[in-house]
């Protein structure tokens, strides 16, 4: 997702204990040789601050329900030069309106918390999902299980997964109407 030759700060609204905020803040910056701001923002006026604090370039890594949240809130944002989400996926529309109320990229990140991050997307480009290097989805009947890379054993994924060529796959939504 970040490039090593381009240090940068992150700055995430989501918790390190959460699984992807762990893996899109801690390990990124700790990976990735990129400093990570010491703000665990909440609300759209603290991430703003948050944002304002750290230099540039800085690289938000946030939720939909945070973004949407700063959004609707029409607050000055700082200069972002990428912005990162997971949790959920992003609407075309909305992902539309944070690229370009943020004057920024967004990559949406798609796993879960047995797997890890296992893909990313561009969801104002495609709805397609790009598999990491080395991850491959097999199809056993209803159920798709990742594999590959850093998942030493196959993992039933709980979403519809629609694989697609070159490790590209369509995301249907989950296979029951539980939220984890």
């Amino acid at each position: 997702l970040l490039e090593r030759h381009t240090p940068c700060t992150l700055v995430g609204t989501v918790p390190p204990q959460h699984m992807y905020g762990f893996e899109s803040t801690v390990l990124m910056a700790w990976l990735s040789g990129n400093a990570l701001g010491h703000a665990q923002p909440f609300y759209p006026a603290d991430i703003c601050q948050a944002l304002a604090a750290v230099p540039m370039p800085r690289v938000l890594v946030s939720s939909p329900v945070h973004l949407r949240a700063l959004l609707d809130a029409g607050l000055a944002l700082p200069e972002i030069t990428r912005v990162v989400s997971a949790t959920a996926p992003l609407s075309a529309r909305l992902a539309q309106d944070i690229e370009s109320r943020c004057h920024a990229p967004l990559t949406e990140i798609y796993g879960s918390t047995e797997t890890g991050q296992i893909a990313t997307r561009r969801p104002t480009q495609s709805a397609a999902w790009q598999l990491f290097p080395g991850i491959k989805l097999i199809v056993e009947g209803d159920r798709v299980r990742a594999c590959g890379g850093h998942i030493e054993t196959p993992i039933a994924m709980n979403d519809r997964i629609e694989p697609l060529t070159g490790g590209h796959f369509l995301l249907h939504g989950r296979n029951a109407d539980l939220v984890n």
